[in-house]
């Protein structure tokens, strides 16, 4: 199949309207932060896609993509190629190596993938403003990723740098983000935060919390997370859990927790458990 155009002008669509008459009242707000009202623009360029289709198997491939325009008076741009078939499985296909990008304005994503049976991905994600996608946050997202492995074991490996974070009465220069993911593999995790500054505003005074780092390691049957801050108000925290499928209840041991408040420090003296 194969796809070219001159242009055309896209009709004004009301997202809103399009899921007006969903119950998911909850689901509906959060949507409403993250999309546009209304989607207007025009559209140019080219495509061209092949595949194939069993009950069990599928694969489809897009080649030669080249598509620009403007939507809702912002810059569009779509070029390369990738395959995906019904494993969820990216690759480039029959090309040795082939390379997708998605721009819109500033913002960026890039995917470059490879001819393998495995995992062999690679890209970066970069949002020059949150707040065009979620308008009660606001800052600049970097993030380089990887996917590897073999097709029943892909491990999602994730490097992301938020900068000038604002989020309510939190502020935060830059905040660090590494991930290590395998979906297939029950969920095993890996992840690590720093942040060297985090202001929080009261209504009376800011408080600064400083050298913030979160590591959190587990799959879905045990978890592990260790977790300390300085600043105003200071703080430890070891813990360890189990989720005990016979009980549906996700159990865990408070190892170690220690709070310091205005020369005011309270710790745990022995391990303690709790039960959600």
């Amino acid at each position: 199949l194969m796809a070219e155009s001159s242009g055309f002008t896209l009709p004004e669509i009301n997202l809103n309207a399009l899921t007006s008459s969903d119950n998911n009242t909850s689901q509906n707000d959060f949507l409403e932060k993250i999309r546009p009202e209304f989607i207007n623009g025009r559209i140019s360029g080219k495509i061209a896609s092949t595949g194939n289709w069993s009950e069990k198997n599928w694969s489809l491939s897009v080649n030669d993509t080249d598509i620009s325009g403007v939507i809702n008076d912002l810059p569009l741009i779509i070029q390369g190629d990738i395959s995906l078939n019904q494993e969820n499985h990216l690759s480039s296909g029959g090309l040795p190596q082939s390379k997708l990008l998605i721009a819109y304005d500033k913002d960026q994503l890039t995917l470059n993938t490879f001819n393998t049976e495995n995992w062999h991905v690679n890209g970066q994600l970069d949002i020059t403003e949150i707040n065009r996608w979620h308008q009660d946050i606001s800052g600049a997202i970097t993030s380089d990723f990887t996917i590897t492995g073999n097709k029943e074991d892909a491990v999602i490996s994730v490097e992301s740098q938020i900068s000038q974070l604002s989020w309510q009465k939190f502020y935060s220069p830059q905040l660090d983000i590494s991930v290590k993911y395998q979906p297939f593999n029950n969920h095993k995790t890996q992840l690590t935060l720093k942040n060297n500054n985090l202001k929080f505003s009261g209504e009376s005074e800011i408080a600064d919390i400083e050298d913030i780092a979160l590591h959190f390691s587990g799959d879905l049957n045990q978890q592990q997370l260790q977790a300390s801050w300085q600043g105003d108000f200071a703080g430890e925290l070891k813990l360890t859990g189990q989720w005990q499928q016979a009980e549906y209840q996700w159990q865990s041991a408070i190892e170690h927790a220690a709070f310091t408040y205005k020369k005011m420090t309270f710790r745990n003296n022995k391990a303690f458990s709790l039960s959600i």
